[in-house]
């Protein structure tokens, strides 16, 4: 999942998904 989200936003996505992971 993680990999999928870096190449979709990247690291803005990512501080993203740790919030609110799904």
């Amino acid at each position: 999942m993680i990999s999928d989200v870096m190449q979709s936003n990247g690291v803005i996505h990512v501080m993203d998904t740790v919030l609110l992971p799904g």
